[in-house]
């Protein structure tokens, strides 16, 4: 193996990058322009609304909490439906909790 050079390391010499060795961040050099911001993308700019929705998450976002709904009026509750929908919203709030703190 080569001894190390005074100039540092000789593959810093030729532009590889090592531990240690500070690289601007691309980001901070990249040059975006306004017209190149698009939220839709280009491959949505030609389609109509219909055919640009993702259905599946359209039912997610909206079919779920509409059957919740129809069954919070529909459903006959009773004090051990009331109870386990109580007991139920706190131990998902733990479990997001936890998970997020990942203490499991």
């Amino acid at each position: 193996m080569a001894p190390r050079q005074a100039g540092g390391s000789p593959a810093a010499a030729h532009g590889q990058n090592h531990v240690g060795d500070y690289v601007k961040p691309a980001l901070e050099t990249a040059v975006i322009k306004q017209e190149d911001v698009n939220f839709l993308g280009d491959h949505h700019a030609d389609k109509p609304l219909l055919q640009r929705l993702n259905y599946l998450h359209v039912f997610i976002l909206f079919g779920i909490p509409a059957l919740a709904i129809y069954g919070l009026f529909t459903w006959e509750w009773n004090s051990l439906t009331a109870f386990f929908a109580v007991l139920y919203y706190f131990v998902t709030g733990l479990g997001i909790t936890a998970g997020e703190l990942e203490l499991l």
